[in-house]
């Protein structure tokens, strides 16, 4: 499917005046991924994505967990890149994390028995902190592959690695490796 201006400026005729149709509107894109709607057991939603990807995920309390927006389009006019925002699951929660569609933002974790802050994670462009439970920050490159475990930080990484998984909540978990974030949600079997 193609918008009727993609192919060039065209005209239509009012009467005596021409009106153009910018030639600059964008196309209507071919679905790229299957829409998905998951429900819990009782019927309420848990996961819904759209044709480019974007979507929501729930906790079971019937709140917004995850939010994803779609971003930029490929040579074939497919969404390439997505932003996220995470909620928590209270009432008036603090976003727990944000990232824009180049994965850069932050992602707050969940303390862990004897943390006195709790971890965070900030990708930036070039580097990546992990704050970890006790509130010291290293501060790595993030194409290092290297992969270490911070002892009693709720967080996997090193000083020369710029791989780590942090737990934001109960439902939703955060891994960054090789460059990708990625969120994990499961919530009520879903």
């Amino acid at each position: 499917l193609t918008h009727p201006a993609s192919s060039g400026l065209q005209q239509s005729v009012a009467g005596d005046r021409a009106v153009a149709l910018a030639a600059s509107m964008p196309a209507v894109v071919a679905p790229r991924y299957d829409v998905l709607e998951l429900k819990y057991g009782d019927g309420t939603p848990a996961v819904l994505r759209h044709v480019d990807g974007s979507g929501f995920a729930y906790y079971q309390s019937g709140r917004k967990a995850i939010c994803i927006s779609s971003h930029g389009r490929d040579g074939k006019g497919k969404v390439r890149r997505f932003g996220a925002v995470v909620h928590g699951d209270n009432p008036r929660s603090p976003v727990l994390a944000a990232f824009d569609e180049w994965g850069r933002g932050y992602a707050d974790g969940e303390m862990n028995l004897g943390d006195t802050v709790p971890p965070k994670i900030l990708v930036g462009e070039t580097s990546l902190t992990v704050v970890d439970g006790g509130g010291r920050a290293t501060e790595v490159p993030v194409d290092a592959r290297v992969r270490r475990r911070q002892p009693g930080s709720g967080a996997v990484g090193a000083s020369d690695s710029a791989e780590v998984a942090l737990r934001l909540n109960q439902a939703v978990s955060l891994q960054h490796q090789r460059g990708r974030t990625t969120l994990d949600f499961s919530s009520g079997g879903v």
